[in-house]
């Protein structure tokens, strides 16, 4: 285990569960694997105007999965479909930016800042916004 990419503000996100957990009555729901890894994500949501009014997820899957599915959940209250697939994709341009000023797009990712130079395992951060994006299709 890299202990550069394990530090202690991601196993601390890892370990909080505000968000863990299934939820009565969603409006949607949607499961994502990693085909890499084996990581499984899950997501249900209550939805208002197409907008995230609660969100709960599952994760089955490595530390950094758990980590950015806590924050990923911490974030997106009030988002749609779109807002989501532009967090994505920010998210995903700072992990594989070869400038380290990108990574400030997004100070609340600060946190993964030690995956960048992991990119086999940037697939693993982004899975929970793939099971998002793809749980708020299903509506």
């Amino acid at each position: 285990m890299a202990p550069d990419l394990y530090d202690k503000q991601i196993v601390t996100l890892a370990r909080k569960t505000e968000y863990m957990g299934p939820m009565l009555n969603y409006d949607c729901q949607a499961t994502t694997r990693n085909r890499l890894c084996g990581d499984q994500v899950t997501i249900e949501l209550r939805l208002e105007n197409k907008k995230i009014k609660d969100i709960r997820y599952q994760v089955r899957g490595c530390i950094l999965c758990e980590a950015a599915s806590e924050h990923l959940a911490s974030l997106v209250h009030e988002y749609d479909l779109e807002d989501i697939k532009d967090l994505r994709l920010l998210f995903e341009n700072a992990l594989t930016s070869t400038e380290v000023t990108n990574f400030n797009l997004l100070p609340s990712h600060q946190v993964f800042r030690p995956a960048r130079s992991y990119r086999n395992r940037h697939s693993c951060l982004l899975l929970p916004y793939d099971a998002l994006i793809k749980t708020l299709s299903s509506v």
